[in-house]
């Protein structure tokens, strides 16, 4: 009996420094939750996932414009409408519904930065002409990628994410965008883990996330 419960307590401590220092939620594949905040319609997501590579591989996927398509899910197009610096770019982006609904753009406003280890990219919405066509502006878009040095050459990566899409029923808009943090975390991990593994910044890169 004082075994086992020597054996829980210690079970316990375990837990509690997992909790700590932030590595419980990570795992190979995506964790989420999503939660309502006060005055918002549509749920704010945050993902979580772990990623065997260095931090700056991760970081070079996210600061390549040309390849967004790529890892963000349902993004069918992308371009850069300004780039002030490598860690502050403001993007046009054009994302994929589902049927009926046609098309989403919004202009999103990329701001990273780095210090101890921890790279941060707010995203942030941004103002632009009018959508084209048929495509219906997202509103209140707000979110964030949260990328942490786990140690022996793995990162843990948080994605948050906030639109709204004016799709009813709420439900459904929220469980599209549950799919769209869980898969571009998937498609990160395979880009960090893959061709842009130990892959290195530019001198501008650098210079700017004080690297």
């Amino acid at each position: 009996m004082k075994k086992q419960w020597i054996k829980q307590a210690l079970s316990g401590v375990v837990l509690l420094a997992l909790a700590a220092t932030g590595h419980a939620g990570y795992g190979a594949k995506p964790t989420l939750s999503s939660t309502t905040k006060g005055g918002d319609t549509y749920a704010t997501v945050t993902g979580q996932i772990a990623i065997n590579a260095p931090l700056t591989s991760a970081i070079a996927v996210i600061l390549d414009t040309g390849i967004v398509t790529r890892w963000v899910h349902n993004c069918e197009k992308s371009s850069v409408v300004a780039a002030p610096a490598p860690n502050d770019q403001t993007l046009h982006m054009v994302f994929k519904t589902p049927p009926p609904f046609s098309a989403r753009d919004g202009y999103v406003r990329f701001l990273g930065s780095h210090a101890g280890g921890r790279f941060e990219m707010q995203m942030i919405e941004a103002s632009g002409p009018a959508p084209s066509g048929k495509d219906v502006r997202l509103r209140d878009l707000r979110g964030k990628f949260v990328i942490e040095t786990l140690g022996n050459q793995q990162i843990g990566v948080t994605f948050q994410l906030h639109i709204d899409p004016s799709i009813k029923p709420v439900f459904a808009a929220n469980a599209n965008v549950e799919g769209i943090v869980s898969n571009t975390l998937k498609n990160l991990k395979q880009l960090a883990e893959g061709s842009y593994k130990n892959k290195d910044l530019s001198a501008s890169a650098k210079a700017a996330l004080g690297l």
